[in-house]
């Protein structure tokens, strides 16, 4: 895995195109249990996943949807 500099320049090496839609991901846990989010400029999605999902599965959820 390449350094934390290195990612932080990344843009730099690969410049994002002009009609390039970022996607943000976000697994989450809390008291009341496991969610995910998936945000882009025009949508945001929000799900709740239960009390016996890990982060790392609601993570991977995010990629799948």
């Amino acid at each position: 895995m390449s350094s934390k500099r290195d990612w932080t320049t990344l843009e730099e090496v690969h410049p994002t195109k002009p009609y390039t839609i970022k996607w943000y991901t976000d697994g989450t846990l809390t008291n009341q249990g496991t969610g995910l989010g998936v945000v882009d400029p025009r949508v945001s999605y929000h799900e709740f996943l239960g009390t016996d999902t890990s982060i790392f599965q609601a993570e991977i959820y995010t990629k799948k949807q």
